[in-house]
């Protein structure tokens, strides 16, 4: 596929996609009018990342995706069960997540409940990194 713009029938455009894997238009598999994000028919992209290797069709696998009901704002979505566990799983298969947070009323920060989910993410991602290094090291140990 070429890159450039596609164009809505309202005149404003879009980048074009490089593969039939990528989304600018919605950022996840299923858009946000017709299921939540945290459902977990979302989480085929996840799969899908953790059985390419990481790469779609030539594109490392990145999902975008919001905490919230809406990219904007709305009820949070995710358990920090489940926000941590995909986040983990799509590190680990080597792609990229990006979380979309909401800001309040005034523009100017991140509800609390976000917040401490980044963190706990931030946790549990460095914790793994640790423990890969670790292993790492034993196994060039035995050798």
């Amino acid at each position: 596929m070429e890159g450039g713009y596609d164009y809505f029938p309202n005149g404003s455009r879009v980048l074009k996609r490089g593969t039939s894997a990528e989304d600018y238009t919605c950022g996840h598999p299923t858009p946000l009018v017709q299921r939540p994000p945290d459902w977990d028919g979302n989480a085929t992209m996840i799969r899908r990342i953790e059985n390419s290797g990481p790469y779609l069709q030539g594109s490392l696998g990145h999902m975008f995706i919001p905490m919230q009901e809406k990219w904007y704002g709305g009820k949070h979505c995710f358990t920090k069960a489940k926000i941590t566990d995909w986040t983990l799983r799509v590190v680990k298969a080597g792609g990229a997540i990006t979380w979309a947070t909401a800001l309040d009323e005034d523009f100017n920060s991140i509800p609390e409940i976000q917040l401490d989910q980044l963190e706990t993410i931030n946790r549990v991602v460095r914790r793994w990194k640790a423990e890969e290094k670790e292993g790492e090291a034993e196994e060039k140990e035995e050798l």
